[in-house]
């Protein structure tokens, strides 16, 4: 634990912010504390960094919705805590959407220090693994790195979080369950990220790219057939406008060989080869060695995951 804090308070009452310094100096020998009340206050706090923001909900001047907004539409990654009364469910329910990372009442405030605590060692770790957070739905399509072409992934992502979302009339959902299923989905679009990452480095070793260990995959499951162009164009799952060429280069380095069309001799069917054949047994060696063990994943485990993501998808395509 650190034993300075860098905090940045949005609150304009002077009892709840010594009543709330009170209870983080027992967490906290020391505390660099900034207050600020002002929207313009806010703005001129927020070129500096701080370890967490704390902020009430109702201000004269402005609120914590237009604080939040402010820090997130500016991609500001600090910790932001609402520290308020009781509000409306709905309200909070937004905040939470919106990018807060918790909502602590005012009369609970021992929960104020260990949730800190726990969003300031979260976000130093998205730091060490370079994820950017935002906390928004709108800025969820950036929390894979660039570089990584998760298109297909982050297309789905304002769906996902709709879907996970949806409130059961029969339960009370809270802040903190509403941040759970959002914290779900980060993580459903990080281990995607690393999953990709870990399969590239594998082709790497066979020197393939994912359209090619695409399109031998496909020649594998159709073999020892030949297939047409078309048809394994339209399997592809990353699309590419230039396939004869890249079957071409297949050609050349053994992986695919053509043959002639029996129904159209000016056509050509193609088929994967033993060599292409050996470079995927190697590949799938290796995978297997990866993601299959046990130590990553327990047969229990694989059950209930593949049943919870089977729900979403399930949901997804029904809204």
């Amino acid at each position: 634990m650190k034993k300075q804090i860098d905090i940045l308070h949005i609150e304009d009452n002077d009892v709840d912010v010594a009543m709330i310094l009170h209870e983080l100096n027992k967490y906290w020998p020391q505390i660099n504390h900034h207050r600020v009340e002002q929207i313009s206050e806010l703005k001129e706090a927020l070129e500096k960094k701080w370890d967490v923001i704390l902020s009430d909900f109702s201000l004269p001047e402005f609120d914590g919705l237009s604080a939040l907004r402010m820090v997130r539409e500016n991609e500001i990654d600090t910790p932001f805590i609402v520290v308020s009364g009781r509000v409306e469910e709905d309200i909070a329910a937004s905040m939470m959407r919106l990018g807060a990372n918790d909502y602590v009442m005012k009369d609970n405030l021992k929960r104020l220090s260990p949730a800190i605590e726990r969003e300031m060692k979260t976000a130093k770790e998205r730091e060490e693994a370079g994820i950017k957070f935002s906390g928004t739905i709108k800025y969820a399509s950036v929390l894979v790195k660039p570089d990584i072409d998760l298109t297909q992934q982050s297309n789905h992502t304002n769906n996902i979080i709709d879907v996970l979302s949806i409130t059961d009339s029969r339960i009370e959902l809270g802040p903190d369950c509403i941040k759970e299923r959002h914290k779900a989905v980060v993580n459903i679009l990080y281990a995607a990220n690393l999953i990709r990452k870990t399969q590239q480095k594998i082709l790497q070793r066979e020197d393939l790219s994912e359209p090619q260990f695409n399109l031998l995959s496909i020649l594998r499951r159709q073999s020892p057939n030949a297939v047409t162009l078309r048809a394994v164009k339209d399997e592809l799952t990353n699309k590419t406008s230039d396939i004869a060429r890249m079957v071409d280069k297949m050609v050349k380095g053994g992986l695919v060989s053509y043959s002639v069309n029996p129904e159209d001799k000016r056509a050509r069917d193609i088929s994967i080869t033993p060599q292409g054949l050996e470079a995927l047994a190697e590949i799938d060696k290796v995978a297997d060695e990866m993601f299959l063990c046990d130590a990553l994943l327990s047969q229990e485990q694989s059950q209930q995951i593949n049943l919870c993501l089977q729900n979403v998808l399930t949901l997804m395509r029904e809204n």
